[in-house]
């Protein structure tokens, strides 16, 4: 043994690494430690789809909240246009901006519909305009 390994024997120590690169290369790795330990190919796959699904939902509950945001900012400004007309006296301006806000409760509540069903905007609707034409 000590032979192989001198250091003239080069051509016994190619055949012995060739010999131990050709038995590794036999052995089958399936049930190894090499095996277990390296990566799950497909639990990588099923993170990155997940991945991929939350930043889709994510993407879309942001959209939802914008559109939202911007029915209920409208409202605001609608309601206070109200206020304010009435504060003024002005019968013009107040029927314009009472229809303006009945239209945008409208909206805000065409807008829950997906999430509380059919029933939901009729009876959001009507809340609205009641608070809305309470003077």
């Amino acid at each position: 043994m000590s032979q192989i390994f001198a250091s003239g024997n080069v051509a016994n120590r190619r055949n012995v690494l060739r010999l131990v690169v050709a038995t590794a290369a036999t052995v089958p790795l399936s049930g190894s430690a090499v095996a277990l330990d390296g990566p799950d190919h497909h639990k990588i796959l099923t993170a990155s789809s997940d991945a991929r699904k939350t930043a889709s939902r994510e993407q879309k509950t942001l959209q939802t909240a914008a559109a939202l945001r911007d029915l209920w900012i409208d409202h605001i400004f609608w309601v206070r246009n109200v206020s304010s007309a009435a504060i003024d006296k002005n019968d013009l301006a107040v029927k314009v901006a009472e229809q303006q806000a009945v239209k945008n409760a409208q909206a805000i509540a065409a807008s829950i519909e997906p999430f509380y069903g059919a029933g939901a905007p009729r009876r959001a609707s009507s809340s609205f305009s009641r608070a809305t034409m309470a003077r």
